[in-house]
């Protein structure tokens, strides 16, 4: 049989092996669903906890920066103290320069 326009009308047997078959692919896709969705839960626990990695690099980071910040006038003190050392060093040995 066909419509108005010369498609066949299916059957009230094919309809119902279509709806049938729907239900197998849709069974199907709920079972996809539900491997991806555990996939998806084992992917996002590995990535917290490479989240927290990084976010103890990001706090170290920070720690060596202040460590930079003070090594700098630290350096420059203790040239200080080095130079007065040699200095005094040399005068009391009596190695005066050339």
């Amino acid at each position: 049989m066909q419509d108005d326009f010369g498609n066949e009308i299916p059957t009230l047997s094919q309809m119902w092996e279509r709806i049938t078959n729907f239900n197998d692919e849709l069974s199907t896709v709920k079972e996809q669903l539900a491997e991806n969705t555990e996939a998806t839960k084992r992917i996002e626990t590995n990535t917290g906890e490479l989240i927290e990695i990084l976010t103890s690099f990001k706090g170290a980071f920070k720690v060596l920066a202040w460590i930079g910040k003070l090594a700098v006038p630290l350096a420059a003190i203790i040239g200080l103290f080095t130079a007065a050392y040699a200095a005094w060093q040399a005068i009391k040995t009596g190695i005066m320069p050339k």
